[in-house]
């Protein structure tokens, strides 16, 4: 394939020798979004020790203004989200031999053009790649560098893939590859570096050629909430598409089913800082200081990753305590339907993790089923935190069976079998002893409050019923169910209300505030067997299984 393109490539042999008499024309194409950091990366450019023609390209909003002060050109001053199509409209507009990409946050030194063309020279190369250490030498701008351009740190001469952030190719070979994929958002970079690889060019990373990152991110914050945006706009896309490109790549692609690959997320993460510190120690001793956090870098790229992976929708603005009462009151401002519109709702026809737990609810609740299959009729149900939608869902409205929906606040029923009553699980005092033939509860009891308070909904529920039905999530399980985080229950309280307050959910919803966060923590204690053993000490406990692990149980009694 290499062969085929020579007629359309320049021949690296044939450049050494011309570099040698003819300095080649040089376009240097620099995406804004920034006028400030564009004016600061483009002083030095000015001042180039290199012999040859140097045009300037710049392309995004601040072009225009720029223009007006510095010799360049501006193009599309219109804001451009793909930063791969904003690099392929500066390269259209390129009349030189080799293309420098260069973005509006790096400071270059004097030699950065002569070094990346001198580097083009040499037999083979493709691209080439700079070391781009961060302006700040704070203690989390270095957690910065580390965590998102760690492999640009070191001072070894490498073959792989290099950012865009400081990259040289031939344009003649840019356009043989076909330009960076405007379809996506993040790692466009790598993928133009697969690709060039592919027609039997190297990826040069040269330590040598020297550039200044200056990203800002500065904080614990900026670290987390850059990586967690970086993994879900990336996801596992160039992965996939050029799975053939080393082992890292093809294991990846195993493992990019939803939930295998959240079991996976912590050691990937561990992993990918292993790697990061491994090939930075001898240069970087400090490295190890940042390790944690390059760790907690890693999880929330990964963690991004898994949301890419699940595709919910576009984030739902609204904060938790208005979900609940959403779900729980009723809609006066709309006609009465069958089903209430409820925000998580709109989410379950593209989230993968919710339909799934439609489905093990379903298979749950045919457990219920044949519990209740040989008691007579009439049959009265009281079901603690109910809804109609989930009674709908399981396709269970009888005429012979009445279900009382038991929540904080009044719901919309539009059955006869169904009907609503508000009050607390804690505390039933307007039901008698024994006054319904079933209690049923689903994911409830950890909801409730301290362990004090989920014994006194234990106790309400006992004392009302002739029998019981309660599940409730399993603390053991690797994946806390609310969060979908793995072993988010064990997390320090601190990091579990950051993290909420932080971050959308894979849910759909964000949190509005801290204090919500806060309270959203304290409002969830997950149950251990023992524990359950302890409530409701006559009942039988059945193991819901998935993947080999008890992922919840469902307590039992009086059958």
């Amino acid at each position: 394939m290499r062969k085929e393109i020579m007629s359309t490539t320049i021949d690296p042999l044939m450049v050494e020798e011309r570099l040698y008499t003819v300095a080649p024309k040089v376009s240097v194409v620099i995406p804004a979004s920034r006028l400030y950091k564009a004016t600061h990366a483009l002083q030095p450019l000015y001042d180039q020790s290199y012999s040859g023609d140097i045009e300037i390209i710049v392309v995004g909003p601040p072009a225009a203004t720029l223009a007006q002060y510095w010799p360049l050109i501006a193009v599309h001053p219109e804001p451009i989200n793909e930063p791969g199509r904003a690099r392929n409209l500066g390269a259209a507009q390129a009349r030189g031999e080799i293309l420098l990409f260069l973005d509006d946050d790096m400071l270059v030194t004097r030699s950065w053009v002569e070094q990346n063309v001198r580097e083009l020279q040499c037999p083979g190369v493709g691209v080439v790649g700079a070391r781009m250490p961060g302006r700040s030498h704070t203690f989390f701008a270095r957690c910065v560098d580390f965590t998102n351009c760690g492999y640009y740190q070191h001072r070894y001469r490498m073959n792989y893939p290099v950012g865009s952030g400081s990259m040289a190719i031939h344009t003649s070979l840019f356009q043989a590859v076909g330009g960076f994929n405007e379809m996506l958002c993040s790692g466009e970079d790598i993928d133009l570096c697969y690709r060039v690889q592919k027609l039997g060019y190297r990826s040069i990373y040269q330590p040598d050629i020297l550039v200044i990152h200056d990203h800002q991110n500065t904080t614990l914050s900026k670290l987390l909430r850059y990586n967690y945006k970086h993994g879900r706009t990336s996801g596992l896309t160039t992965k996939v598409q050029h799975r053939e490109a080393g082992l890292k790549n093809r294991l990846l692609c195993s493992v990019r089913h939803p939930l295998l690959f959240l079991l996976l997320v912590p050691m990937i993460a561990m992993l990918a800082a292993i790697g990061i510190i491994a090939i930075n120690m001898r240069d970087h001793k400090r490295v190890l200081l940042y390790a944690p956090f390059i760790v907690l870098g890693k999880l929330a790229y990964e963690f991004g990753i898994f949301v890419h992976l699940l595709r919910p929708p576009d984030p739902i603005p609204i904060s938790v305590k208005n979900l609940r009462r959403k779900r729980n009151t009723v809609y006066r401002e709309k006609p009465m339907t069958n089903k209430l519109p409820e925000p998580e709702c709109e989410l379950e026809q593209h989230n993968w993790w919710r339909r799934l737990q439609t489905r093990i609810r379903k298979r749950r609740f045919t457990f219920f089923r044949e519990l209740i299959a040989s008691l007579p009729r009439p049959l009265a149900i009281l079901d603690v935190g109910g809804t109609q939608e989930f009674w709908e869902k399981m396709e269970f409205i009888c005429d012979d069976v009445e279900v009382t929906l038991y929540n904080l606040f009044p719901i919309v029923t539009t059955y006869p079998g169904l009907r609503s009553q508000h009050g607390d699980a804690r505390d039933m005092c307007e039901f008698g002893e024994q006054a319904f033939d079933v209690v049923f509860s689903n994911s409830v009891i950890e909801h409730v409050g301290s362990y004090h308070q989920q014994r006194r909904m234990a106790e309400e529920v006992r004392r009302v019923g002739k029998r019981y039905c309660v599940q409730t999530p399993n603390r053991f399980f690797p994946i806390e169910p609310h969060v979908l985080l793995p072993f988010f229950q064990f997390f320090p309280f601190w990091l579990q209300v950051f993290i909420l307050s932080h971050f959308r959910s894979p849910w759909g919803w964000k949190i509005a505030s801290k204090q919500e966060a806060i309270d959203y923590v304290r409002d969830i204690r997950l149950l251990t067997e023992k524990e359950l053993r302890k409530l409701f000490p006559e009942a039988n406990i059945y193991k819901e299984k998935f993947l080999g692990m008890t992922k919840s149980f469902l307590v039992y009694y009086g059958w």
